[in-house]
C-alpha cells in the first residue's frame, strides 16, 4: 500500500502581527519537514504586501478575498481545493500560531478518520462525566484539523452562508440549562463542523447526539486532547499560540461561571441529602423518589 499523501495548510495574514509567527514555523516547526507545506493569504489590504510578508511564493496560495478573520472560510476552502487537485489524501489545516510536528504527523496514525482535532466546547458537570455542547461542537481551529478528502470535499462542495446563524438565539441552550452567547460571526472552524454533521436544522434533533450527527453524514471523528492541544512538548502534533493568554474573551468566563454554580448547587444539594441520611431522615431526593413511584404505581 502507498504511504498517504498529507498536506500542512497554514491559514495566515498580512498583518504585522502575523509576520514573525510564520518566520518561527519556517525556521523551526518547518525546517526539514517531511511533508509538503503552504501557507495561505487573502487579498493584498496594500500594494507591496506579498513582497513584505517574508514566504517564498511558492510557499503560498492565494485566497480570493479580503485578508480578515472573517473571511477565514476562503483561505481553507482554497487549501482544501489545491489539495483535493493536487491529489493529497489528507491536509493538517493549521493557523499560523499554531505550531505543528510533521514528524510526528506522519506516525500518528489519523488516516482512518475524515476529521480530528481538539472539541473544546465540552460540559464537565461534577468532574464525573463530559459531553460535547449541542450547537457547537466543532474542532478548534487553532489547534490544527485534520481533514480526509471526503471531508475537504464535503467543505469544498458547500456555498459559504454569512447569515447561516442569522435564525440563531442569542442565548444558546447547549444542553443541562447552559446558555452559549450565539457566536458574532461564522467562523470557519464552526462552518467545517456544520458541514460535516449535514448543516442540521436548528431544531434536528440530532443537535442532542453530536457525535451520532457526524456518522450518520458518513464522517469518522477522531478527537485527543493530547495530540491537538497539550503543553508539553513530548506527544502533541500541534500546539495553539503557546504560552500567549487571551484575555480579551469572556463569553467562556461567563460558562464556566454558570458551570460553577451548577457544581456548587448539586454538591450542596448532595451533602444535604447526606446529613438527613445520617440522622435517619428521608432527604427531599428521597421524598421526591417516593412520589414518583407512589404516583407510578
Amino acid at each position: 500500500m502507498s504511504e498517504a499523501k498529507i498536506l500542512l495548510g497554514i491559514v495566515t495574514a498580512y498583518h504585522p502581527s502575523r509576520w514573525h509567527r510564520r518566520q518561527i514555523l519556517r525556521e523551526q516547526c518547518l525546517k526539514n519537514s517531511p511533508l509538503p507545506y503552504k501557507f495561505v493569504f487573502g487579498d493584498e489590504p496594500f500594494p507591496g504586501d506579498r513582497k513584505r510578508c517574508g514566504i517564498p511564493d511558492d510557499e503560498i496560495l492565494y485566497a480570493p478575498g479580503p485578508d480578515t478573520k472573517k473571511h477565514l472560510h476562503l483561505k481553507s476552502q482554497t487549501l482544501f481545493r489545491y489539495a483535493l487537485e493536487e491529489g493529497f489524501d489528507y491536509c493538517l489545516r493549521g493557523c499560523c500560531d499554531t505550531w505543528v510536528y510533521p514528524d510526528r504527523i506522519v506516525k500518528a496514525g489519523l488516516e482512518p478518520f475524515d476529521y480530528a482535532g481538539h472539541f473544546p466546547c465540552k460540559l464537565k458537570l461534577g468532574g464525573t462525566f463530559s459531553l460535547p455542547f449541542r450547537y457547537i461542537n466543532y474542532a478548534h481551529g487553532g489547534c490544527g484539523v485534520w481533514f480526509s478528502r471526503k471531508a475537504m470535499q464535503m467543505i469544498v462542495d458547500t456555498k459559504w452562508d454569512e447569515h447561516y446563524l442569522d435564525a440563531w438565539p442569542e442565548k444558546i441552550d447547549v444542553g443541562f440549562g447552559i446558555q452559549f452567547p450565539k457566536p458574532p460571526w461564522y467562523w470557519d472552524d464552526h462552518f467545517f463542523g456544520e458541514v460535516l454533521q449535514g448543516n442540521l436544522a436548528y431544531d434536528d434533533p440530532l443537535r442532542g447526539q453530536p457525535w451520532e450527527a457526524y456518522t450518520r453524514n458518513g464522517i469518522s471523528v477522531f478527537e485527543d486532547t493530547q495530540l491537538f492541544l497539550n503543553d508539553e512538548p513530548e506527544r502533541p502534533l500541534t500546539i495553539h499560540d503557546p504560552g500567549v493568554h487571551k484575555p480579551n474573551d469572556h463569553t467562556l468566563d461567563e460558562l464556566i461561571e454558570q458551570i460553577r454554580k451548577q457544581n456548587v448547587t448539586a454538591a450542596a444539594v448532595g451533602r444535604a441529602g447526606a446529613t438527613e441520611r445520617a440522622a435517619g431522615q428521608p432527604s427531599e431526593t428521597d421524598k421526591r423518589k417516593a412520589e414518583e413511584v407512589q404516583s407510578n404505581a
